[in-house]
């Protein structure tokens, strides 16, 4: 009902044509989650590590009032991107795993796997879940309520 509210209810099948045609892709999810920090290392991009402080940057539970809200109401993050935590989750474009136990630079998660990776928590899900380090995952068929994407692109 509003051109501002995030695209939600898709899946991960849905979003590859658009993606193809669009020349844009998911993000990994070490470049989304490097997207959401912003240069801090907190579990919020405010740089803070507490809970009461989610409010002022995601609509999750508490806050929502049951829906997603237009992107933008909240306080972007120290790249100016808005709505990293909250609102809906975000589709990445890796299989979920675990990750390795060695130490590696911008990694990859598996090509195919059953699952993939959704990011960010959403308007639905507590603050807990809304944190820059937590990860959901979701089957690649499957157009949740509450999941949607946010392409990106190569310079």
């Amino acid at each position: 009902d509003s051109p501002d509210r995030p695209v939600e209810q898709v899946s991960w099948n849905d979003i590859q044509n658009f993606l193809s045609v669009t020349g844009t892709r998911l993000p990994t999810e070490s470049e989304w989650e490097y997207a959401c920090r912003a240069g801090t290392q907190t579990p919020f991009y405010n740089g803070s590590t507490d809970d009461s402080t989610v409010g002022t940057l995601a609509w999750y539970a508490s806050n929502s009032e049951s829906r997603t809200h237009a992107v933008g109401g909240k306080a972007a993050n120290g790249f100016g991107v808005y709505d990293m935590l909250g609102n809906v989750w975000e589709w990445g474009s890796d299989g979920y795993g675990p990750y390795s136990s060695s130490a590696q630079t911008n990694p990859t998660g598996p090509t195919t796997a059953t699952f993939r990776v959704i990011r960010g928590g959403s308007w639905d899900y507590g603050s807990f879940y809304a944190r820059s380090s937590y990860r959901g995952y979701g089957l690649p068929s499957g157009g949740a309520y509450n999941v949607g994407f946010r392409a990106a692109r190569n310079p």
